[in-house]
């Protein structure tokens, strides 16, 4: 719920590994997390290759990054 606002339709996509349910996918106001990232992926291969998304995959997890 937002402050002040009306509560936001959240649905999670889940799958059973058949040890336990885990989240592969959360969409918000229909706005699906995995097929933001694909399309901006997407996008990074074209203009920079493979390599390219690596790299910034890589950076963007780094432990500086994530402290």
């Amino acid at each position: 719920v937002r402050a002040g606002g009306k509560p936001l339709p959240i649905e999670f996509q889940m799958r059973n590994d058949g040890k336990s349910w885990k989240v592969y996918d959360i969409a918000v106001e229909g706005i699906s997390l995995v097929l933001t990232y694909r399309s901006e992926f997407d996008a990074v291969v074209k203009q920079e290759g493979i390599d390219g998304l690596i790299k910034r995959l890589k950076q963007k997890n780094s432990p500086a990054k994530l402290g």
